[in-house]
């Protein structure tokens, strides 16, 4: 028993064990392994789509699709993953200034409270953007039922020596922010685990990617709500021709839960 707990903490079995897991950690956390296209990356579900997109938070802060000069980091929730999606502006961008290479980097998730952008934003170092802009409203300020003010973001992508503005609930919290920043592949395991099981077993591929284009808002409620787009498209119309709070509430009835 003394020989293996001597060989167990040996400066070379330790080397060894290095030398075994810097491969792999590589190997896992730099290439499309952990961040090439998933089944389950644009899901609409409400009861994933919140991890869905801290992964693709994820995927954008560590593993860009191009270099630019210019790089703009857009922090909100699903308000702004709609209405600043990265083509966009992108879009917009380039039509006041044609020359202008820029890429800019939607890091919002559905429900997203100010403890979560506060987490991602701790990530913001690996891309050095230009510009980042924090789009907040008063209802990521309002602590949730159980008096929470973050969700799955804060939880998997909590990295950092120092404590944040909400510190950890326990030592083991603290613990766990530790490794989490100095190994790469613990930082990611949920995500790696998630990502190698679809690659083994891939799913059916769940939704779509968001257009880069809506020609009517037809478009937007089939992309949202297929099945019941000719519904919700009615309601809506209803309510544009004849504001009203009873129409609205039609509008949003029918809508639920998955309003664009």
């Amino acid at each position: 028993m003394s020989t293996n707990r001597g060989a167990a903490g040996s400066p070379l079995t330790w080397g060894l064990a290095l030398l075994f897991l810097v491969p792999i950690d590589v190997a896992i956390t730099r290439t499309p392994l952990l961040w090439g296209p998933t089944s389950y990356e644009n899901t609409h579900d409400l009861r994933l789509v919140q991890l869905a997109e801290t992964y693709k938070t994820a995927r954008k802060l560590y593993a860009p699709e191009r270099p630019a000069r210019v790089r703009v980091a857009l922090l909100g929730d699903s308000r702004l993953w709609f209405a600043a999606h990265e083509p966009y502006v992108e879009r917009q961008l380039r039509r006041r200034a044609p020359e202008l290479d820029v890429r800019v980097d939607t890091l919002a998730v559905f429900g997203a409270l100010i403890g979560d952008m506060e987490v991602i934003s701790r990530h913001l170092d690996r891309q050095a953007p230009s510009v980042v802009v924090l789009a907040i409203g008063g209802q990521e300020l309002v602590p949730t039922a159980d008096g929470e003010l973050q969700h799955w973001p804060a939880r998997l992508l909590n990295v950092g020596w120092r404590d944040g503005p909400l510190p950890p609930a326990s030592q083991a919290e603290r613990l766990d922010r530790w490794l989490r920043t100095v190994w790469p592949l613990y930082r990611f395991h949920e995500f790696a685990r998630a990502a190698l099981a679809d690659r083994i077993f891939p799913g059916t591929p769940a939704g779509r990617p968001l257009p880069d284009h809506f020609s009517s808002s037809r478009e937007v409620f089939d992309y949202f709500r297929t099945a019941q787009a000719p519904e919700v498209e009615a309601a809506y119309r209803a309510w544009r021709e004849h504001p009203s709070l009873p129409a609205f509430l039609d509008y949003v009835l029918v809508g639920h839960p998955l309003l664009p």
